[in-house]
């Protein structure tokens, strides 16, 4: 691993991003779409070698992470993944928890883009640079935007299109600021005005994409099927409770656009069943049938109201 992206890495993890004001959300209720953070393009002139496409999506990830919204996969170093994979199945390693290959999770979604500003700029918008800040007339302000993009992997289509900026004023006049003796994603950084322009422009795209994404409402599902016992995803990490009662339904028709072919969404399909929740762990529960026999491991599950 490059020491540069383990240097970030290893400041992430010790300051926990503490720079980052988006705070993780609690409610339960919500589906976890997978999705990875591609690295950006950098389109700015910092002369720093910050490497600030891979760096700033470090940061992304990192921040869409901590919202507990999405599931975020590693996609652009899966070198160390793989080959510990291929290691494993070599049988040189022992048996006992050797990870099975293909396996890795499928992204629904990618987030790419490209910073397009990240400087030091005087009230007439002349970029000044990132080296340092100089004593100016007319004010300045340091100032990050960065153009996102969410895309579907199934469809390709594009979702979410905004350019997002954070803009920190400094003043007239400012002590200079020697951003070469800074480490970039740092808590020194955070503190510097390039690196309170960064995080608001990081907060306002992960609140977007959080808004266009992250408001699905999430359901169990049917895990698995042992005769009349029924394995559901979602224990204690998603509320469920024993003696809750459950209608099951068989899946409905895929919905399209006639002249486009896009997928609209999925038809309510017919109850075959009803559930009772017997027993919860921590990411799964158990349930007994009450009545239907038509049951499919992947068949989505809804509580019944007052139960």
């Amino acid at each position: 691993m490059p020491r540069s992206r383990l240097t970030l890495l290893l400041l992430l993890t010790l300051t926990g991003c503490s720079s980052m004001s988006w705070s993780a959300r609690k409610d339960y209720k919500y589906d976890k779409p997978a999705l990875a953070v591609i690295t950006l393009e950098n389109r700015s002139n910092a002369p720093l070698n910050w490497k600030l496409g891979e760096s700033v999506a470090e940061l992304l990830s990192n921040s869409l992470y901590r919202t507990g919204q999405f599931r975020v996969l590693e996609r652009e170093h899966l070198d160390a993944v793989m080959k510990e994979q291929q290691l494993q199945s070599t049988g040189i390693t022992r048996a006992e928890r050797k990870a099975p290959i293909n396996r890795l999770k499928n992204a629904r979604y990618l987030v790419k883009g490209s910073i397009t500003e990240f400087a030091n700029v005087n009230q007439s918008g002349l970029d000044l640079g990132v080296g340092s800040l100089r004593i100016g007339g007319g004010g300045m302000h340091a100032v990050v935007s960065i153009a996102l993009k969410v895309t579907e992997v199934e469809s390709g289509e594009i979702l979410f299109s905004q350019v997002v900026t954070g803009k920190t004023y400094i003043g007239e006049t400012a002590a200079a600021t020697n951003y070469k003796n800074v480490t970039f994603g740092g808590t020194h950084f955070f503190q510097t005005p390039l690196g309170e322009a960064l995080r608001e422009a990081l907060d306002e795209g992960v609140s977007s994409i959080s808004e266009v994404l992250g408001q699905k409402l999430w359901q169990p599902t049917i895990a698995s099927v042992d005769g009349r016992t029924i394995m559901i995803s979602g224990g204690k990490d998603r509320k469920m409770k024993i003696g809750s009662r459950w209608h099951v339904r068989k899946g409905g028709e895929m919905v399209r656009d006639p002249e486009t072919g896009d997928l609209l969404g999925r038809s309510a399909g017919d109850v075959v069943g009803t559930l009772l929740v017997l027993e919860v762990a921590d990411r799964y529960s158990v349930a007994s049938i009450l009545d239907g026999n038509a049951f499919e491991r992947g068949q989505k599950l809804e509580l019944i109201s007052g139960k």
